[in-house]
């Protein structure tokens, strides 16, 4: 689905934003998260295991800084926000940049 399509901004968009405005305000941020999944998963199912991994892997980092964070480590907060970064940088440039790379490293070879 693309965002200019009519299906998006005609059917997915409104029904999106019209359960989103008759929601609890507890349940909105759910619902978004619900809705972008399925948008994302609309065009390559794949990318939904890719996109839940990554919401896993910030959640328990965010879970780590807190914890050391409550403790007075800001080192050891600093370094899992760290490796959350280069984690999520490297998956992003694995399936973004990967290819691109092989091919102009190719041509040089």
């Amino acid at each position: 689905m693309v965002f200019s399509s009519t299906l998006f901004l005609f059917v997915y968009l409104v029904a999106v934003l019209a359960i989103y405005y008759v929601s609890p305000l507890k349940w909105r941020n759910f619902i978004l998260l619900v809705f972008n999944l399925v948008f994302y998963g609309w065009g390559e199912p794949f990318y939904i295991v890719l996109m839940v991994f990554t919401i896993v892997l910030d959640y328990f980092a965010g879970l780590v800084v807190a914890h050391y964070k409550s403790r007075g480590n800001d080192l050891a907060a600093r370094w899992a926000v760290g490796v959350a970064l280069v984690l999520n940088l490297a998956i992003l440039f694995f399936f973004k940049y990967l290819d691109l790379v092989a091919n102009t490293l190719q041509h040089f070879g």
